[in-house]
């Protein structure tokens, strides 16, 4: 559980991307069958390692195409987050310096 909790307070932060509190859970469902599928065969794959029952699937499906989940806005608050979480190893550019962090 040590993992979770952080990694749910990070995907708490992409919430204003979801009109309703369902489209959130449903997101969050996604994103937890890409951090641990074991192979790239689609929504399948969520239902299967997350142990969902078969109506998932049709739930899952129709996520990626649902308009209470504003692509824009995900976009935004991804950066924003990864920005907040990573700040060494992001690309910093502005008018008077260009840093590069060697270390990527």
């Amino acid at each position: 559980m040590n993992l979770w909790t952080p990694w749910l307070e990070a995907v708490r932060c992409l919430r204003p991307a979801c009109q309703r509190s369902l489209t959130h859970v449903w997101m969050t469902l996604v994103l937890m069958g890409l951090c641990c599928r074991s192979d790239n065969l689609g929504v399948t794959t969520f239902v299967r390692v997350l142990n969902l029952r078969e109506g998932a699937y049709h739930r899952l499906l129709h996520l990626f195409h649902s308009k209470a989940l504003d692509i824009d806005v995900l976009t935004a608050c991804w950066v924003r987050l990864c920005l907040t979480l990573f700040p060494e190893k992001t690309l910093q550019i502005t008018r008077r310096t260009r840093r590069i962090d060697a270390s990527l």
